[in-house]
């Protein structure tokens, strides 16, 4: 904003010891003495010879108007550069915030071990009824039965370490998006709900997404593109500027004087003032161009912010579409999981007895872990794409502007934790302008 004002004003002060030479025209030593013995008498108080001295103190100012708006446009880029920077700035928090919350929800699937664990136990007790049968003769109970239970329990035993291996993973990467050293955040996070209420976290039946309006409006991304149009559109009319002339003013006034102490006085005052105009006649075609130049930037970058707004879009839609479809998926596979569970209970009582043999028992096992393990996947896929939906929203921004947030850094609050610190940030920043028109 300061060059829509005068861009150089200079305080001036020097001070000069001169010493000329005798052998110059109009040399003063000369002049003395050829006055002289004509009688003619030099003016009083002023130094008249080669060597004196020269005090200097004053002011100049030169400012170039700014008829044509070119220092007024560049304001109006830098301006929007700014926003777009901000904007930026929240992108990168809804992008930060999603991931904690997604890396979060990775940790609570893999917390399904315990589900994998129980499987186990029931399996070893099957185990040790098939292996005791066996030994016994009851039932007409074989080698092949032993070894197929056997093969079961294994199969989900399997399953334990992969799921360490997993929780391990997600717990170092939340580690990390939460600027900790990776480290144990089972103590802070708890070892996971029970079986009976699952691994997940309760998620809304449904969410509010608003109208596509608010979505550009809540979107930082869409905004920062917004802004970025603004910036380049307000470059056309700077490049503009420079097809008329540019007119300034120059001026110095101040005080000037041989003595010191005769430095301020009156007539030691003097002053210019200069206006002046410089106009690039014969640059037009670099001119022409160059606002062409400009002008193509901008179309580039509306079809970026246009293709923004669509990606925008799909993406809640998408986002919208797997939510409802996974919520309907878990519902099926929860009554899927009860109907197993009921099925292979009653599989072993009957096996007990002699009713059905030990392959009906393995193949509904084998049945029950599959459909639990997907449940648990679908589980977590309700809580993800409700996670993908805030994003595709532009959700988790809003925290820079929270009044009670003011510390050094985002405070993230996951379900059955503290708040935890998710990353370094400045205290303040600017709030967004409002959108204006691009030019």
């Amino acid at each position: 904003m300061g060059n829509v004002f005068p861009q150089t004003q200079q305080a001036l002060g020097q001070y000069s010891r001169v010493a000329l030479s005798h052998n110059t025209f109009n040399n003063p030593s000369v002049t003395e003495s050829l006055l002289g013995p004509l009688g003619v008498a030099l003016p009083p108080n002023i130094p008249f010879g080669n060597f004196y001295s020269d005090w200097t103190a004053g002011f100049n100012l030169s400012w170039e108007l700014d008829f044509w708006g070119r220092f007024r446009r560049n304001v109006e880029s830098a301006n929007a550069g700014l926003d777009a920077s901000v904007e930026n700035y929240d992108d990168a928090l809804v992008t930060l915030l999603a991931d904690v919350a997604a890396n979060y929800m990775q940790y609570r699937i893999a917390q399904s071990i315990k589900i994998a664990q129980a499987n186990v136990k029931i399996q070893e007790d099957i185990l040790a009824l098939v292996e005791q049968q066996f030994k016994v003769g009851i039932n007409k109970v074989t080698r092949l039965d032993v070894e197929q239970a056997r093969t079961v329990l294994e199969q989900t035993r399997s399953t334990i370490p992969a799921l360490q291996i997993t929780l391990g993973q997600v717990n170092d990467s939340l580690c990390v998006l939460l600027g900790i050293p990776p480290q144990d955040l089972e103590p802070e996070l708890g070892p996971g709900p029970d079986l009976d209420t699952g691994p997940i976290p309760n998620t809304p039946a449904w969410v509010a997404t608003g109208i596509p309006a608010d979505l550009l409006r809540r979107r930082p991304d869409v905004r920062s593109a917004e802004r970025q149009v603004a910036a380049q559109s307000a470059q056309i009319g700077a490049a503009e500027a420079d097809l008329y002339p540019m007119i300034f003013i120059n001026g110095t006034i101040g005080y000037e004087a041989s003595d010191l102490a005769r430095l301020f006085e009156s007539r030691s005052f003097f002053g210019t003032i200069t206006p002046t105009f410089r106009w690039n006649i014969l640059n037009y075609g670099r001119i022409l161009n160059n606002v062409r130049l400009q002008e193509s930037r901008t179309q580039e970058l509306v079809a970026t912010y246009q293709n923004r707004v669509l990606t925008a879009g799909r993406e809640v839609q998408t986002a919208l579409r797997a939510f409802l479809r996974s919520r309907e998926q878990a519902e099926n596979l929860g009554r899927s999981v009860k109907a197993a569970t009921a099925a292979s209970q009653l599989a072993v009582q009957q096996y007990r007895t002699g009713i059905v043999p030990f392959n009906t028992v393995f193949n509904l096992e084998t049945t029950q872990v599959q459909q639990q393990d997907n449940l648990a996947v679908a589980q977590g896929n309700i809580a993800l794409n409700l996670i993908n939906v805030y994003r595709g929203l532009g959700g988790g921004w809003e925290v820079r502007t929270e009044n009670d947030n003011r510390g050094a850094a985002t405070m993230v609050h996951l379900p059955g934790t503290a708040e935890v610190p998710v990353a370094s940030r400045p205290e303040q920043l600017p709030a967004p302008r409002a959108p204006e028109e691009p030019r």
